[in-house]
């Protein structure tokens, strides 16, 4: 079976207000129910990330092959492997694997989940609906969770899932987290001694810092790229200062 699929990914901060939709979920059930019946399938999607207030509007086409809860995963030159337990991601530009349970973040791209991510934690409400496409919209039980709301639109006619986007929160931008990640290696780098061992406790601060630490500018995309670090991470960074 093949899907076609775009995933939206939308930097925005919204006020909502959630409930329970039966109609909603009874759509949403349907829609996971016909995709599971399926042994196996092949997804060729569309990732977007967008951040208006920062100009940010970038496109990846993405591949996706999944059967029961494993899934291999083509997406912005890496490609991701899942295994039931672990995520495996090759960068073939680098030929580097790294291996990882997954987290939120990567959680959110397992395309095995996505179908039935409105039964794990998520208040439903059916925002509008039609002949060719209804809108729904997934508001998260625990509100620590770094997104305020995902929207999925439905073809009603074959059941099928034709969008999902995904509403961060207005937290840090990513242009914040640049100048925070420079102004901590401007200050280690002023540090008396040689040797410089810096506990991190932020992992996308950490991807952040390898990227800088390794020189030059980058986009939102090639920190995407780069593999999730754990919250807590010891790093001896002398020889890149």
């Amino acid at each position: 079976m093949r899907y076609f699929m775009t995933l939206l990914f939308v930097l925005l901060a919204y006020a909502v207000f959630a409930q329970n939709d039966p109609k909603a979920k009874e759509i949403l059930d349907k829609a996971a129910a016909k995709f599971k019946a399926y042994p196996a399938a092949e997804i060729d999607f569309t990732l977007t990330m967008e951040n208006p207030s920062e100009n940010i509007h970038e496109m990846h086409e993405g591949k996706a092959w999944m059967k029961g809860n494993l899934y291999k995963l083509n997406v912005m030159d890496v490609e991701n492997y899942y295994d039931g337990k672990n995520i495996y991601t090759y960068m073939p530009e680098v030929q580097e694997v790294n291996i990882k349970n997954p987290n939120e973040e990567e959680e959110m791209l397992n395309p095995t989940t996505l179908f039935d991510i409105h039964n794990q934690g998520f208040d439903q409400k059916l925002v509008s609906t039609g002949n060719d496409i209804t809108y729904i919209e997934l508001f998260p039980t625990d509100k620590s969770r770094n997104f305020t709301k995902i929207g999925i639109w439905v073809n009603p006619a074959t059941s099928s899932i034709q969008k999902v986007t995904s509403f961060g929160k207005d937290a840090e931008s990513f242009n914040q987290l640049l100048a925070r990640v420079d102004d901590m290696l401007t200050r280690l780098r002023a540090l008396p001694g040689e040797n410089k061992t810096v506990v991190f406790t932020h992992g996308n601060f950490m991807r952040a810092a390898r990227l800088r630490l390794g020189g030059g500018p980058f986009s939102m995309t090639e920190f995407l790229r780069q593999p999730a670090a754990e919250n807590t991470e010891i790093v001896d960074i002398t020889s890149y200062l």
